[in-house]
């Protein structure tokens, strides 16, 4: 993968002080945990699983199921709290 440079010398900065072994394992777990931070990068996804079994779901699981989805891993007082601290 090609990065610009001063990418690349932050990466060697954080291996050279051991935060990681090297760059490639620096990129694998960051890249995981922002996908983890992000599931609504995904959302498409999940939202075409949940429509492949709809017909087979009552309609209560299946709108259980679709408000799961939307709500994501933070609740809106989370969200609301980050945003003050960004001012």
């Amino acid at each position: 993968m090609k990065v610009e440079k001063k990418v690349k010398d932050k990466l060697d900065r954080l291996v050279k002080s051991k935060v990681y072994k090297n760059k490639s394992e620096a990129v694998r777990e960051m890249l995981e945990d922002h996908m983890k931070e992000h599931p609504e990068l995904f959302i498409g996804d999940q939202f075409k699983e949940l429509l492949r079994h709809a017909d087979r779901m009552s309609d209560e699981e299946f709108r259980k199921r679709m408000a799961e989805g939307l709500r994501g891993p933070k609740s809106a007082a989370e969200l609301v709290s980050e945003g003050r601290g960004a001012c």
